[in-house]
């Protein structure tokens, strides 16, 4: 039985490392920052220079 749960394991952790080098191939490691809507946060530069005209 011992052998069994071993096996299971090692194909979870198998199967968890697969999930991460895809969702990290995928998605990549930066993160974006994104201003919400209606703070208080000064825009962007290229955003700011847009919205004067």
């Amino acid at each position: 039985m011992n052998r069994i749960r071993q096996w299971q394991s090692g194909s979870l952790l198998v199967a968890a490392l697969v999930v991460a080098a895809g969702s990290v191939y995928a998605f990549g490691v930066g993160r974006r920052s994104e201003r919400l809507i209606g703070s208080d946060a000064s825009a962007p530069a290229e955003h700011a220079a847009a919205s004067d005209d």
